[in-house]
């Protein structure tokens, strides 16, 4: 599974102590390699059609491409995810 990352998710990824940022790459990897988690398809019309993948309190919002890749768009804690 390739991931992509925008550049606004990888500075989301920066801002994260490094103990949940480990925590979140490996989910993804977990998620990448099986298709398990917490996964949820949000509302089109109010996220675009993303994906959330939650974690403890940390949420993964990415679009799954027409190649296979997986591009990750934000990582944001859940205080400020869904504004």
């Amino acid at each position: 599974m390739i991931f992509r990352w925008r550049p606004s998710a990888r500075a989301d990824l920066r801002r994260i102590p490094k103990d949940e940022a480990l925590s979140i790459l490996h989910a993804l990897t977990r998620y990448g390699a099986s298709r398990s988690g917490d996964v949820a398809r949000l509302v089109e019309n109010e996220f675009g059609g993303l994906v959330r993948l939650r974690l403890r309190d940390y949420r993964v919002f990415f679009r799954p491409e027409s190649d296979g890749s997986i591009l990750i768009v934000r990582v944001l804690h859940r205080s400020e995810a869904y504004r």
